[in-house]
């Protein structure tokens, strides 16, 4: 990297991949991307297509329904301002587990005949869902350098197209196997995801990389941070060892 880093040459995205450490968090957020986009478009169609794995989970209105679904999407947004506030990386672990968590609430709602609170919960995990999409799109623009952001993150959205297309097909699961079996994929991916955001670094209060070499140095960063935590946890009893014997401090008073 440090070649046509001297050479002042101007990067494009595939760059990124001539770091080992940038090569891992593309593919961190590559899955975070396709993940989030999986649920997000999968939730969608659950909660407004008649002819989803919806059908067999929840009940009522289904133009209300669909009114509600969309019309929630508004606040969450201003949920998000407020959630930016925490961190970024805090708040996509946040957002990615606690739609996750509420997935799998549903599900078990709909197994106990709960239907209403299958919808209700499934909402919820839609607000949180869409909230992770909010927060992506202003974690990763930050991850990335001034001389690569655009592309990036454009390449970023036209990957995620692929979970998105993939959400269709999951739903047509639900015809031969169980009801909840689109709802669990959907419900794993957004687990998986939150965890895994964990590999990335905090961009909240830090200076935007301007050049490729600023990127990954703000990754390896990071790394030294973790590495410090975990060393000064492991030497911390070793070292305190409390205060020193009384006679000792009386050698060195006389």
């Amino acid at each position: 990297m440090r070649k046509w880093a001297k050479h002042n040459k101007r990067p494009h995205f595939l760059y990124s991949f001539k770091s080992k450490d940038m090569s891992r968090q593309n593919l961190v957020i590559f899955i975070v991307w396709v993940a989030t986009a999986l649920v997000y478009y999968g939730l969608v169609i659950a909660l407004s297509d008649q002819s989803s794995p919806g059908r067999s989970m929840f009940v009522g209105n289904f133009f209300l329904n669909n009114a509600i679904a969309g019309a929630i999407e508004l606040p969450t947004l201003m949920g998000c301002v407020y959630l930016l506030q925490f961190g970024r990386k805090r708040s996509q672990m946040i957002t990615l587990c606690s739609a996750g968590v509420l997935i799998f609430v549903a599900m078990v709602s709909s197994y106990y005949k709960e239907m209403t609170w299958s919808l209700v919960f499934m909402l919820a995990g839609k607000v949180c869902i869409q909230g992770a999409f909010n927060i992506l799109y202003i974690f990763t623009s930050e991850l990335y350098p001034t001389v690569i952001r655009n592309s990036a993150v454009g390449i970023c959205s036209m990957v995620a197209r692929m979970g998105a297309g993939a959400s269709g097909y999951i739903a047509i699961l639900s015809d031969v196997t169980l009801p909840i079996v689109p709802m669990a994929i959907f419900c794993l991916f957004s687990l998986v995801a939150g965890m895994l955001v964990w590999r990335l670094p905090e961009t909240m209060n830090m200076p935007l990389p301007d050049t490729m070499w600023d990127a990954v140095t703000m990754l390896r960063t990071e790394k030294d941070k973790e590495n410090s935590v975990e060393g000064s946890q492991e030497k911390s009893p070793l070292t305190n060892n409390g205060p020193p014997p009384k006679e000792k401090e009386d050698e060195k008073v006389k």
